[in-house]
């Protein structure tokens, strides 16, 4: 795929997690301890909480990291660093949009005593794991030659 094509999967998963996080500050009831699965908060950290307070300085790294983002979008070959690129990307353009509309980011998804999270955090833990996926099989390939 050209890099126009990886700006279309970005926008995909980008546009998926605030159609769901719109649904969610629609729907979901707020996080109690009886809630369900689908429940809302409002994380002004980062993950699972840290650095809870600092909108600001989360959000201006959301953009340095977007910045970087990009420039790796179009300078990686691999088709799979691209995708694991392009679902970092999304996530953190999801997330960090959430901080410019509503100074936290929407969380509403728990599953058992994980952190309740969204999409663009899926994005962000998926694509972390195929771009060290592809640099794991990348070095051990290396080192059988």
């Amino acid at each position: 795929m050209r890099n126009a094509s990886w700006l279309l999967v970005v926008s995909f998963f980008f546009l998926l997690d605030q159609f769901t996080k719109l649904l969610a500050l629609s729907f979901a009831p707020p996080c109690v301890q009886q809630a369900g699965v689908f429940c809302l908060i409002f994380n002004s950290g980062a993950a699972f909480g840290i650095l809870s307070g600092f909108n600001t300085v989360l959000l201006l790294l959301s953009i340095l990291a977007s910045l970087i983002l990009l420039y790796a979008l179009h300078t990686v070959s691999s088709r799979f660093d691209k995708w694991g690129v392009s679902f970092v990307l999304a996530g953190v353009l999801g997330n960090g949009l959430d901080r410019v509309l509503h100074g936290a980011v929407v969380d509403f998804i728990r599953i058992g005593s994980w952190p309740v999270f969204n999409v663009a955090d899926m994005c962000i833990v998926c694509g972390v794991c195929l771009l060290l996926l592809q640099n794991s099989s990348s070095k051990s390939s290396k080192s059988s030659k």
